[in-house]
């Protein structure tokens, strides 16, 4: 499983990692659906952790792929058809940042708000 802080600078969303390749820092920008969720996610706050896994894990919901965007955009379009047992079918993009996450754009994303 993979666990990564979001955080919420100036109206927009970045995957913050904080390591990345040599010790450098990066924020990477989350826009359109994805952004979106997250507002969702966030409960109104300007920071908010996931875990993520290829794999089903215990009260993780699961995002499906839709369509690939590759090669001109990168990512895919995803689908999140319920979140914490509510029905939502909210549609998303989610660019390539899932090749540095899962080292692809996988077919299913498990996910969960992460307790800490």
């Amino acid at each position: 499983m993979n666990s990564y802080s979001f955080i919420k600078k100036d109206g927009n969303w970045q995957l913050h990692f904080s390591t990345y390749k040599e010790g450098s820092n990066l924020d990477v920008d989350l826009v359109e659906g994805a952004g979106t969720m997250l507002n969702f996610l966030s409960d109104g706050k300007d920071e908010v952790s996931l875990v993520f896994d290829k794999k089903p894990f215990k009260d993780a919901d699961e995002m499906e792929l839709l369509q690939t965007c590759e090669p001109f955009l990168n990512g895919g379009y995803y689908l999140l058809r319920n979140y914490e047992g509510r029905q939502i079918n909210y549609q998303m993009w989610i660019a390539d940042v899932t090749k540095y996450v899962f080292g692809e754009t996988p077919e299913k994303i498990y996910f969960k708000k992460s307790p800490w």
